[in-house]
């Protein structure tokens, strides 16, 4: 599974619309490169995953990703405040793991933060919808 995930975000990296690896100039001074994450951007991490990480320089600002969870996949996200005001990149990185997703044929759950407001509109822009009050899923079809 880890090896077919690696070849399908190759895939998602070319994908029309996402452009991992890309630079954004936001307000202010921060320039946010958004890249498939390396071992190094999970440490801590449980799980193996697969994501996407949004940075600014070494400084990483988010996680959007996928781990296998068994006969589903899970996204989970860690969203600094600093990028909270940018979900345009948050919603690529998403994108991303998602075109991922839809190869796998397998449902995807999330849970909204309930300590941030933005969390459950997140996941409803990328289409999820509620399964239960706390679970979100994603069919991908």
């Amino acid at each position: 599974f880890v090896q077919r995930l690696l070849h399908l975000q190759d895939h998602a990296r070319a994908a029309p619309g996402h452009h991992p690896g890309s630079r954004m100039r936001c307000e202010g001074e921060l320039v946010i490169t958004l890249q498939p994450a390396r071992r190094e951007h999970l440490e801590g991490y449980p799980r193996t995953t697969r994501a996407m990480v949004a940075t600014d320089g070494q400084t990483v600002l988010g996680v959007v990703g996928l781990y296998l969870d068994g006969p589903r996949l899970v996204m989970h996200s860690e969203i600094q405040p600093a990028l909270r005001t940018h979900a345009r990149v948050m919603l690529r990185a998403g994108r991303a793991m998602l075109a991922i997703a839809k190869t796998k044929g397998l449902p995807v759950h999330a849970s909204p933060d309930p300590e941030i407001e933005a969390s459950e509109r997140f996941l409803r822009h990328l289409g999820f919808k509620p399964l239960t009050p706390v679970v979100y899923q994603w069919e991908g079809t």
